[in-house]
């Protein structure tokens, strides 16, 4: 197989998708406006999982930083939490034996873990305590839309027949 194939871009053409559709305005409630960046993530994790080998971490870091310019946040918050979720993946990978009922549990542990990253970034960039309630009804929402996504992306994971899904298989 060539080192470079066009199927290889797809968990990036995935996250650059999830990106652009976050930052469409969908008319959510202000309890819910954590729901749309945390797509990407979700994206980024169902792939980091899956295929980790084609999950760079500057393809997580490029989209936080779009979801930044395109929700006119602060600039480096997303790619910060992006970049956060990542590395909880990449630290602690499920296995292929936890099943999809698993991998959907390290999906909600992670973000959980993000969603305290979230408030702990935002409560220091703004110097005030602010509400947490936002980012856990964020992360709530993800966690139940996440096996939607697993839905979408799950036939484009099929393009794989080899399972070569560590970072060490490059063949670098």
């Amino acid at each position: 197989m060539p080192p470079f194939a066009i199927k290889n871009i797809i968990p990036s053409a995935s996250v650059v998708l999830t990106t652009m559709l976050a930052a469409l305005p969908w008319g959510l409630s202000s309890d819910s406006r954590f729901l749309l960046p945390m797509l990407p993530y979700a994206a980024i994790h169902f792939w980091a999982v899956r295929r980790p080998a084609l999950m760079p971490e500057w393809i997580a870091f490029a989209s936080g930083l779009a979801t930044d310019v395109l929700t006119h946040g602060p600039l480096g918050f997303w790619s910060l939490v992006f970049l956060l979720g990542l590395m909880f993946v990449q630290a602690c990978r499920p296995a292929e034996r936890w099943g999809a009922v698993g991998v959907w549990l390290h999906f909600a542990a992670t973000l959980s873990l993000l969603a305290l990253a979230q408030w702990a970034i935002a409560a220091v960039f703004f110097m005030n305590a602010v509400d947490w309630r936002p980012f856990f009804n964020g992360a709530l929402l993800a966690a139940l839309v996440y096996p939607l996504l697993c839905l979408v992306f799950a036939p484009l994971d099929r393009f794989w027949p080899e399972i070569s899904r560590t970072r060490f298989d490059r063949g670098r």
